[in-house]
């Protein structure tokens, strides 16, 4: 007779990436206002109460989502350089992350919607939007902390601040994909990069200073 199958318990990590990815599934089918708790546990797999103990909201989801992102983007962006890094012949560090960012407008359309609409409820209800631009500060400012790190470690001139190139950085995603996704080929895959490296050239008077 055979044994019956034992389900191995997940962990409390496990489950949390579950039920994430099931809100990011569901949000991008049915968008973020039509798309209930209830729903985000049936496509996890879980019961109400097991998504409801760790989310008590749809925003809780979202914000969490929102930081899965940061940490994964950037992650990419430090690949990206090692990468540059590596290749002697290689582009200029900013094309490289120009490129993985550009790769992400691409294949990440859903998140890049679903972060649309969910910057429309922030701009209406103010009693989320403390907390969504308390997350954009520490955003900004961790991109700035790794651009100026960077730029320090291969001696390049910025024209703007840290702080800026963060801005910069994070206008530049979201005002493409708004281009880019209703009409696709729009955006060509070296424009962000050709844009950031521009803000890392020296100026003009460094290259050729007057005798």
């Amino acid at each position: 007779m055979p044994r019956p199958e034992i389900r191995r318990r997940l962990s409390s990590e496990e489950m949390r990436s579950r039920i994430l990815a099931a809100a990011a599934a569901e949000f991008a089918r049915n968008g973020f206002d039509r798309t209930s708790l209830d729903e985000v546990a049936a496509a996890a797999g879980f019961t109400k109460g097991a998504v409801y103990s760790r989310f008590s909201s749809k925003d809780e989801l979202f914000f969490a989502l929102l930081e899965e992102q940061v940490i994964g983007r950037i992650a990419a962006a430090k690949t990206a350089l090692e990468r540059s890094m590596d290749d002697a012949g290689g582009p200029h560090p900013a094309a490289a992350i120009g490129r993985q960012i550009n790769d992400a407008l691409v294949s990440e359309q859903d998140w890049q919607i679903l972060f649309v609409e969910f910057w429309l409820r922030v701009v209406r209800d103010p009693r989320i939007a403390e907390q969504f631009r308390v997350l954009r500060r520490q955003l900004r400012q961790t991109i700035a902390d790794f651009v100026e790190a960077e730029a320090l470690r291969r001696n390049l001139t910025l024209r703007i601040s840290p702080y800026e190139m963060g801005i910069v950085a994070l206008a530049l995603s979201n005002g493409l994909s708004i281009e880019e996704i209703p009409d696709q080929g729009t955006v060509q895959s070296d424009l962000f990069g050709r844009i950031l490296q521009l803000a890392c050239a020296p100026d003009e008077e460094d290259v050729n200073p007057a005798s």
